[in-house]
């Protein structure tokens, strides 16, 4: 018989979880630039849920990472001026899975991010804050060695203590996390502002957001010594370890991001479509929006689409490049992998906790890109995918030629009119029945002296096109070989076509004995043209 006790059986299961549940932070997958966007994050947030207030403020972020050489050790700051923390609000920002009340199109819809990221990157955390509309600053501090109780008493401080603390603003929160475990090595911190400039572009453009990223160093002499690590030492280029100092944060550059340009047609029109339209699946309506075009310049790194929610990029802020579905993108070799480019806003779709990634796994991804791709190509005058394919072969060999020329052409001769390298000349022609001869008399009064020979007779086919044999100084010899067919076309017109191939030729005479001042070898390029000439016929040769 079961043995059934009723009064036994437990009514309550208290699933509070234990203070230890913060050294599990520890073993999350962040990396580096994800947490670190996640105190990005409250302070945008922070700026957007109070910019209507009436005192109007410029966001600025500094995120300092100190190298402390006397106590061997480093940590991290990261100072805003975005309003500060209210006193009402310390319990969220402090108690875990407690979200933002602003849940519409906030960017801390979780209240997991600063605690969970705090933690993966060391042991203490330490938060100083003074609310724009306050007196009072307040300090936090907790350690995970020391998380002997869910209580955290608050320290209260007057005047201006936050701004003697932080060196830099009236207000704002400074959050300082030290006892570091994930160590930022100078490849890192370059990583985090390439990272940061893309994840927060729409801030750095829409909300003039500055965003500077500082090295201390702390020698031990106590000397302090502050690098931006935005820019490498110009004494040492490409050394990612020795950045460039300045006297004084302030003097960092903020990062920034520039849009890659778009192509344009010949009416100046870009290669571009726009989306505003909804996806519905599993009975729910999903807002896409942006943009889909093709780059000026082929760009591995930075083709793909930016996929944002909230105004934060969520795919494509990493070295990869962008979100590329192999529906639309094909293989790494495809002209559209390197040359599709777009921003498409998803504020309606779910993401993972570390907002590095959508959580559509679930058959969500597939519809998207299935979406897309018929954006793409549903016009047939305008199917984007198709004119990119088109579009390879006409901007990679015609139209880089044509601009190659160009620059070649204007280079030549803007170098013509720096060194006047051609001084006026008088030309003068002499025909008789044996030959052709000319003089080329220079304003200076010197005179070259040409006697043109026309070679004949079948013998000549394998002579070379030109030939220039000096006789005396300033006199030459030249032996002309129009027989060869390569000239055949212009026999027939000999009193225009063929007096302008000889005129031609005592022209191209004298510019190479006048380079020959100026060059070792004057006669490699008519040496190239006569190689170039039998090359021709021999394969004409052959092809009859």
């Amino acid at each position: 018989m079961n043995d059934f006790n009723k009064n036994k059986m437990v009514e309550k299961i208290d699933i509070t979880p234990p203070l230890s549940i913060y050294n599990i932070f520890q073993k999350l997958t962040y990396k580096h630039p994800s947490a670190i966007s996640e105190f990005i994050d409250n302070s945008t947030q922070s700026y957007k849920d109070n910019r209507n207030i009436q005192r109007k403020i410029e966001p600025k972020i500094f995120l300092i990472h100190v190298e402390d050489k006397i106590n061997n050790s480093e940590k991290i700051q990261i100072i805003d001026n975005c309003y500060g923390i209210k006193n009402s609000n310390l319990e969220r920002v402090l108690k875990l899975n407690v979200p933002s009340k602003f849940t519409n199109k906030s960017r801390n819809e979780f209240g997991m991010g600063l605690k969970t990221a705090a933690f993966w990157l060391g042991n203490k955390l330490s938060i100083l804050s003074k609310n724009i509309n306050e007196d009072k600053t307040v300090r936090i501090s907790m350690s995970l060695d020391k998380l002997e109780s869910s209580n955290i008493e608050p320290k209260y401080f007057e005047g201006n203590y936050f701004k003697d603390k932080s060196k830099i603003f009236d207000f704002g929160t400074l959050i300082q996390i030290s006892e570091i475990t994930k160590k930022f090595t100078p490849t890192k911190l370059k990583s985090i502002c390439e990272i940061l400039a893309s994840k927060y572009r729409e801030d750095i453009i829409n909300d003039k957001l500055e965003i500077r990223v500082v090295k201390l160093k702390i020698n031990k002499n106590s000397e302090r010594e502050f690098f931006d690590v935005t820019r490498v030492n110009e004494d040492i280029a490409n050394n990612k370890e020795n950045f460039y100092k300045i006297k004084s944060i302030f003097e960092a550059i903020p990062i920034e991001f520039r849009e890659p340009k778009i192509r344009q047609d010949k009416n100046g029109n870009e290669y571009k479509i726009e989306i505003d339209d909804y996806l519905f699946f599993e009975d729910q309506k999903y807002h896409i929006k942006g943009w889909i075009g093709i780059l000026e310049t082929g760009n591995r790194k930075k083709a793909g689409l930016i996929l944002f929610r909230y105004g934060r990029t969520i795919i494509g802020d990493d070295e990869s490049g962008g979100y590329r579905p192999k529906k639309i993108f094909k293989d790494g070799a495809s002209f559209e992998y390197q040359r599709l480019y777009g921003k498409i806003y998803l504020d309606d779709f779910p993401v993972v906790q570390a907002k590095n990634d959508f959580d559509w796994h679930s058959g969500l991804e597939e519809e998207f890109i299935d979406f897309l791709y018929k954006k793409l190509t549903e016009k047939k005058d305008f199917n984007l995918v198709q004119i990119s394919r088109n579009l390879r072969n006409s901007k990679s060999s015609l139209e880089k030629k044509e601009i190659i020329n160009n620059e070649v052409a204007k280079d030549i001769e803007e170098k013509i009119k720096e060194d006047n390298v051609f001084e006026d000349f008088t030309f003068i022609k002499k025909e008789d029945n044996e030959g052709f001869e000319y003089s080329i008399e220079e304003k200076n009064g010197t005179k070259y002296y040409f006697d043109l020979i026309i070679l004949r007779g079948s013998e000549t086919q394998e002579r070379d096109w030109l030939l220039i044999k000096p006789k005396e100084k300033n006199s030459y010899t030249l032996e002309l070989n129009l027989d060869l067919p390569f000239f055949s076309p212009f026999n027939d017109d000999i009193e225009n076509v063929k007096n302008q191939i000889i005129r031609f030729c005592v022209y191209f005479s004298f510019a190479e004995i006048k380079h020959n001042l100026l060059c070792d070898n004057p006669s490699h390029f008519r040496d190239q043209l006569n190689k170039c000439i039998k090359k021709h016929l021999k394969i004409e040769g052959k092809e009859k």
